[in-house]
């Protein structure tokens, strides 16, 4: 089962990646959820499945992990 969610996590990432990479070169209008998931080799379903649509991908996308030293 860890195995599974590993993939999982992994496979959202490089989804993730993908997806700021499109936006940034092509902006949101250009950027297709097919664009993205044939990049990442995934089904275009899939990025529906952890993202829900194309405005919550490019919410996810566009948000800044920032760590603050202790």
């Amino acid at each position: 089962m860890a195995t599974k969610t590993r993939d999982g996590e992994v496979t959202r990432a490089r989804i993730l990646a993908e997806a700021r990479s499109q936006f940034g070169e092509r902006g949101f209008e250009r950027t297709t959820i097919r664009s993205i998931a044939s990049a990442s080799g995934v089904d275009p379903a899939l990025v529906m499945h952890y993202f829900g649509n194309k405005a919550e991908l490019f919410a996810a996308a566009s948000r800044l992990a920032i760590t603050v030293p202790d």
